[in-house]
């Protein structure tokens, strides 16, 4: 049996002018330097060059799968995907999910082995016989 449970997610967005999150509209605002989708592959991959704020986890996650011998990663809830592109670059075989539209923009820049447009719930058909690790790094949304 899986049990959903919701994390109430608290951030100020500039301009976000609602109580409801609306990660499309995040995303698309370059004032959100936390959450904005860059337009093109390029610029997706300079961004994540130059963001170091998940080298640790990056290097934890590593260790552990090197360890391990796995080398296939599931994540759900992917966001900007920064952490999963600098897995990918590393060499494992990543799939993305997100369950807000901007996740096409990821399955445009053809970067991951996979990416798909569902929520968590949705993801247990393609989970059933996934052999790999399955990142959760954003449960709070």
């Amino acid at each position: 049996m899986i049990i959903s449970m919701k994390i109430q997610h608290h951030s100020i967005f500039k301009n976000l002018n609602s109580n409801n999150i609306d990660w499309s509209f995040i995303r698309n605002d370059f004032e959100e330097e936390k959450y904005f989708m860059p337009r093109t592959k390029e610029e997706y991959i300079n961004l994540v060059k130059n963001d170091y704020s998940n080298e640790i986890i990056l290097n934890e996650i590593s260790s552990f799968l090197d360890k391990l011998n796995i080398n296939h990663i599931f994540s759900l809830g992917s966001g900007r995907a920064f952490l999963e592109y600098k897995l990918k670059i590393r060499n494992f075989k990543v799939i993305v999910s997100d369950n807000d539209k901007s996740i096409n923009k990821l399955k445009q820049f053809n970067l991951f082995d996979k990416a798909y447009n569902l929520s968590i719930e949705n993801a247990k058909t393609k989970l059933k016989n996934f052999q790999g690790l399955v990142l959760l790094s954003r449960i709070d949304t």
